[in-house]
């Protein structure tokens, strides 16, 4: 027995404990034996343990597994959207490359007018006149025939009837020319 000595009241308890075990010094002392193997009870509760145990290792090993199964899940889905990243900026460089063409055929009408008044000829009197002709003509085919033999007056055969040479000169809004010749 451990005795703190401790004041109450000024006197000091460990003169009263000194006394108490001077009186249980006199007390027999007890030997326990042990039993020569565990009890029935003992061994319940050593196979519950046991039983327990096992339990908590297969869950363990569950935990570890599901782990493992969540680790590769998220690598899967990390690399699945750095490849959804990867070709949605593919796309948007597409759609770049696209709208920098489509600019570049908007373009195509102006540098073609552009090239064409470059090319075209300096004005001049030519500019304002214009020159055309009217022709009535007639051609025909004639077939003739004496008991099924064709004779000299088959074939083919024109004709012009009138011919117009038409030419208009504008010098400017106000005054025009006109020049028919009848043939």
């Amino acid at each position: 027995m451990n005795v703190k000595p401790t004041l109450i009241g000024g006197v000091a308890l460990s003169a009263i404990v000194s006394i108490g075990m001077a009186g249980g010094a006199q007390a027999k002392a007890r030997h326990h034996h042990k039993a020569a193997g565990p009890s029935a009870n003992e061994r319940a509760l050593r196979a519950e343990v046991d039983g327990l145990q096992q339990e908590v290792k297969s869950l363990e090993s569950r935990l570890d597994a599901q782990a493992a199964s969540q680790q590769q899940t998220a690598a899967q889905v990390q690399a699945v959207q750095s490849q959804a990243q990867a070709a949605q900026s593919t796309a948007q460089a597409a759609q770049t490359q696209v709208a920098a063409q489509q600019n570049q055929i908007e373009t195509i009408p102006t540098e073609i007018q552009t090239t064409v008044a470059k090319a075209a000829p300096k004005p001049g009197w030519w500019n304002n006149t214009t020159v055309g002709a009217t022709i009535f003509a007639d051609t025909s085919y004639i077939r003739n025939q004496n008991d099924g033999v064709s004779n000299k007056q088959t074939g083919t055969d024109y004709d012009i009837k009138r011919a117009y040479l038409i030419v208009n000169h504008k010098f400017n809004d106000v005054f025009s020319a006109n020049f028919t010749s009848d043939f």
